[in-house]
């Protein structure tokens, strides 16, 4: 349930947020690079992308620089909410073999977050 109020939450902010860049010294980084040193265990960029562009194509979004960054803001978000450590990547594994068309993907991170937390 308090995963699902932390969905709830989550989800304007998945919508509204900008691909404002505020630092300079981050222009030229990619998503995927980001995600790289900001994931936990740094798991490679190309690992990050084989799983999350096809995520993105599933759910009709662009991949582009602005929804890399947005989910991974939200898997992230995921992750320091984890009361067990659920990582970004078992989400984004568990979304990658397990498809979910029914929910839109903010919804579809807040529910594999909480399969897996209930798992471990």
């Amino acid at each position: 349930m308090k995963k699902l109020l932390l969905l709830l939450f989550l989800l304007p902010l998945f919508y509204s947020c900008g691909s404002d860049d505020s630092s300079e010294s981050t222009e030229n980084i990619t998503a995927y690079e980001k995600m790289h040193v900001v994931f936990t265990d740094k798991p490679s960029e190309e690992t990050i992308s084989k799983l999350m562009n096809p995520i993105l194509t599933n759910y009709s979004l662009p991949i582009d620089e602005e929804h890399e960054e947005k989910f991974a803001s939200a898997l992230v978000s995921m992750k320091q909410q984890s009361a067990v450590g659920v990582t970004e990547m078992e989400i984004l594994k568990y979304m990658y073999q397990h498809p979910d068309a029914s929910s839109s993907l903010p919804e579809a991170i807040g529910k594999a977050a909480t399969i897996l937390e209930m798992r471990k």
